[in-house]
């Protein structure tokens, strides 16, 4: 039983007998003096593989290994069942690191990556893997509750020799445990491979350590004569200590040599097969001489060099090409290998030309993970998402540009308007550069705002930063272009803000109800929307399917323009497209190449991203659901309950009650206004609507006005500083300045200077256009006379000195 297609190579020569093919190139003449000195003696690997079928006879009797009745190695303490893993061509004793992780560290809750040294790996085999994995006697498990025997039986499926050596006897003078710890931590760890030959070198040490005091293993002829420790060997007095080791071992490792020209060398197999058919050995004897030994060293260096070269000849064989040579022939196709395993590599190359072929598809990505995994194992098309996206700077030249009333055409936008705006720019040719300089205005604006909401590198934008300025559309900003997907992506999205960009729409003579709609759309998909596919929306923002604009239907009507091309930048087909993986399908414990495996999460985010369609963005996304234990509590206090709304009370002896000022104001009754113990003179904010009421005279003086004592905490710094003030504790007073004259002078915004009245809000659901967002200082709007740019909105004033 054994690997036919390691045989089909047509090498006849194998490290152990490449010195007959030396011969051949070497003039017969050099061998005639060994030749004729007639000595003859068995081969020295014929030696060593008599003493092999010597313990194979006696298994029992040197290594012990408990038989399992119905199962593959039911019979492991006779002969014929022991003698199949000393044949290499069976690679049961193959194990790489990738096989050991997921078959041994894995079941105990461990991988490669949990430790972090060598030392500490060390520490683990010593302490935990190899005295629970004694041979016969496991006390690890590695099948989840499964009983000692099938644990049994599982180690020697997957670590063989490692396991049959892990020996719990104490009558021996050497344990190879230490050794399978040492090769272990030497290929292993360090990504390698544990082959036949290594554990052949364990075995042989084994008894070559045990030899002088087991007179068994003397008895059973177990070391070849001329490799015996030093004691057996007077004969030779030029060798001492482990020489002889160190010589057998050399030849142990040719004899099972895993080498490509040695994959055909039946040598073993055939000796063991007719030992156990007909208690034969070998007994064929050949030459030797000092210049035939001198050949036979070459010959084995020469052989490692015929080796690199066989192993040319196939590498692009499927079926030949060895394991460790896979990438590079994938290397040669341009393909990507994806997971550990020698034979899903085959059937990925196998399948590459077909892939190739779907490439930019996605049946493709469909076809790369069926090669992967095998066919119908895991359907990936239905956990792709085509999206189609909005982006908001977007969003904002649509509204300009179809809705704007200023930034129709050259009539309506003019350079002192774009000035007015303190645009800083204004192209009289293209209404397009417009209102992208408006857009730029605009994010301008909302940046300066919102500074720590626009991220680059975890940190607001540097705005007025000498390295952070931008000169496009002739000007100097210091913003970067909208254009420049990348900067935006980061952007955190907030109410206000939304709030604060439709306020500037409008500005911009966007009709008002389409700029809330704008807002809307905006908070929908960003802020509000609680889907799967909306995780990561920001200024760049996903949807399961087409939006259409508001004013669609209008702007396709109306033929008289070409609005109807700026449709697309509402919302398009994006390049981007989603893979949604629920974490609660896969078993993170299992690496092998199943569907449900923490493996297949890896090669379905790689081959999504290798051969999905030209242009197309991939967003791989592994969906974690958890749950939090919500514990009710609660805890009974007292506590005053103030009323909101201001109370009308007389301020007496007896009472510390309120007129028409809240406890969190100003102590009024200090304040001019007539009030004594009995009465108060209360007042409401029509009697203060003129600047020569006599409740809010010039005359007054708001010098030493204490607090009322309710009023303990300072909010200077942790509330908002503008805004609708209602006493509720979460928003600031209106600031109140009184009258007085100086060398600064201006006017309220709203204020009527031929009435001395302010503007009356006789409806507050049709506010007067005065007190509109966008009568700014910005503003060019001309009210009752007065230029709103040079007004403040406050009422009643101070000199002015700081209004930074």
């Amino acid at each position: 039983m054994f690997n036919k297609a390691r045989l089909t190579t047509q090498n006849s020569y194998s490290k152990a007998n490449f010195d007959e093919a030396v011969k051949f190139v070497v003039p017969s003449l050099y061998f005639e003096e060994d030749n004729s000195r007639g000595v003859k003696e068995i081969d020295v690997f014929d030696q060593i593989i008599n003493s092999q079928l010597n313990l194979i006879g006696n298994i029992s009797s040197v290594i012990y290994v408990s038989s399992i009745p119905g199962v593959a190695f039911s019979g492991l303490d006779t002969p014929e069942g022991m003698s199949q893993f000393f044949v290499k061509q069976n690679n049961l004793t193959d194990i790489d690191a990738n096989d050991f992780e997921r078959k041994i560290l894995i079941p105990l809750d461990k991988s490669l990556r949990s430790f972090d040294s060598s030392a500490e790996f060390s520490d683990f085999i010593n302490d935990n893997l190899l005295p629970g994995i004694k041979v016969n006697q496991p006390t690890l498990d590695f099948l989840n509750g499964g009983a000692a025997s099938a644990n049994h039986t599982y180690l020697i499926n997957n670590l063989s020799w490692l396991y049959f050596l892990n020996l719990s006897s104490t009558s021996v003078t050497y344990n190879p445990s230490s050794l399978i710890h040492d090769i272990l931590i030497d290929k292993i760890f360090t990504g390698g491979s544990v082959a036949i030959n290594d554990a052949m070198r364990i075995l042989t040490t084994y008894i070559w350590k045990n030899y002088e005091s087991n007179s068994a293993f003397q008895n059973l002829g177990l070391i070849p004569s001329d490799f015996r420790p030093a004691s057996f060997t007077q004969n030779d007095a030029y060798t001492s200590g482990t020489q002889q080791l160190d010589k057998l071992l050399t030849l142990v490792d040719i004899l099972y040599s895993p080498l490509y020209i040695d994959q055909a060398d039946v040598r073993v197999r055939d000796a063991i097969q007719d030992y156990v058919t007909n208690q034969y050995t070998l007994t064929t004897k050949v030459n030797t001489g000092p210049f035939i030994k001198l050949i036979k060293a070459f010959s084995f260096a020469f052989a490692d060099y015929n080796n690199s070269v066989d192993k040319i000849g196939i590498l692009n064989d499927l079926d030949l090409c060895p394991d460790e040579l896979l990438p590079e022939l994938a290397r040669i196709i341009g393909w990507r290998l994806f997971g550990s395993e020698p034979d899903r590599w085959r059937l990925q190359l196998a399948n590459a030309v077909d892939v190739y072929r779907k490439v930019g598809t996605k049946k493709s990505i469909q076809f790369a993970v069926d090669s992967v995994l095998g066919q119908d194992v895991f359907d990936v098309s239905s956990n792709i998402s085509e999206l189609w996206e909005s982006y908001v700077p977007n969003l904002i030249y649509y509204a300009l540009a179809t809705e704007s009333t200023l930034l129709e055409n050259f009539d309506t936008w003019t350079q002192d308007i774009a000035n007015n705006f303190k645009i800083g720019s204004y192209n009289i040719s293209s209404m397009d550069e417009n209102v992208r300089l408006c857009v730029d205005q605009i994010i301008y604006e909302l940046c300066l705002e919102y500074r720590s909401k626009f991220l680059l590198n975890g940190k607001g934008f540097p705005i007025g930063s000498v390295n952070f300025v931008f000169n496009y559309r002739g000007r100097t900003i210091g913003i970067p272009p909208f254009e420049e997907y990348p900067y935006y992506l980061n952007v955190q999205v907030t109410y206000d803000m939304v709030d604060s960009l439709v306020d500037k729409l409008v500005c911009f003579g966007v009709r008002e109800e389409f700029a809330i709609q704008v807002g809307e759309y905006i908070k929908d998909n960003i802020l509000r929307n609680t889907d799967e596919l909306a995780i990561k929306n920001g200024w760049l923002f996903f949807t399961s399917g087409a939006q259409y604009a508001p004013n669609w239907n209008s702007v396709i009507k109306d033929i008289s323009n070409t609005k109807s091309e700026y449709l697309g930048l509402w919302n398009g087909k994006s390049s981007h497209f989603k893979l949604l993986l629920e974490a609660s399908g896969f078993d993170f414990n299992k690496t092998s190449l199943e569907a449900d495996s923490s493996e297949t999460v890896k090669i379905v985010a790689q081959t999504a991203k290798e051969f999905s369609p030209a242009h197309s963005i991939p967003d791989v996304m592994l969906l974690i659901n958890a749950q939090e234990n919500y514990n009710n509590s609660h805890t009974v206090a007292n506590f005053v309950n103030v009323n909101k709304v201001e109370q009308a009370a007389l301020l007496t002896a007896s009472s510390n009650g309120f007129a028409m000022f809240g406890n969190t104001a100003l102590a009024m009754s200090s304040y001019k206004r007539g009030l004594t113990t009995t009465s108060v003179a209360s007042f409401s904010r029509w009697d203060a609507d003129s600047l020569t009421d006599n409740l809010i005279s010039p005359n007054g003086t708001t010098a030493n006005i204490p607090r009322r004592a309710h009023r303990r905490r300072n909010l200077k710094n942790i509330i908002p500083k503008d805004g609708f003030y209602d006493r509720t504790g979460f928003n600031t007073p209106v600031s109140f300045q009184d009258y007085s004259i100086g060398d600064d002078t201006f006017l309220p915004l709203g204020f009527v200077p031929s009435s001395l009245q302010y503007v009356p809000i006789t409806d507050y659901n049709n506010i007067p256009a005065i007190y509109n967002i966008c009568e700014n200082l910005n503003s060019s709007s001309v009210y009752n006379g007065v230029a709103v740019s040079n007004t403040y909105p406050v009422r009643g004033w101070a000199p002015l000195t700081d209004f930074d």
